[in-house]
């Protein structure tokens, strides 16, 4: 029995000796393809971040020319307004001198006609207070 104890115990040495040299190759493989993935994620991140770098830069200048276009909108409006404005005036002006001028025109007409009714009835004429 002790010879074929011995038998087994060197085919179960010779079973685990297999094994282990199994996980030593495993274990290489296994260790090149962590670094390979490690390598692929570097250059990845690389270039991820240059791509990111890139949108930033594409970003800050779509930026900068929206806010020139903004201010050239932003001249533009402040002209335009100012044109309003001056024309607004203009409008309000003329409005006021047809309306004076209308007004006026009526006005001298009632007075002459009151002035004519008061001096056919012998009333003093009126004198606006000053």
């Amino acid at each position: 029995m002790s010879e074929e104890k011995s038998m087994s115990q060197a085919k179960v040495v010779e079973l685990l000796q297999g094994i282990w040299g199994e996980m030593k190759s495993l274990n290489s493989s296994l260790n090149s393809r962590i670094d390979g993935v490690r390598d692929e994620l570097i250059i990845s991140r690389e270039a991820l971040s240059q791509r990111i770098d890139e949108t930033n830069a594409r970003l800050e200048s779509g930026f900068a020319r929206l806010d020139q276009r903004i201010d050239e909108t932003n001249v533009r409006l402040g002209k335009t307004n100012a044109r309003l404005d001056r024309g607004f005036t203009r409008m309000d002006q003329r409005f006021d001198q047809f309306l004076v001028g209308e007004h006026g025109k009526e006005h001298r007409e009632f007075r002459e006609r009151i002035t004519r009714i008061e001096a056919h009835t012998g009333l003093e004429p009126f004198t606006p207070a000053e």
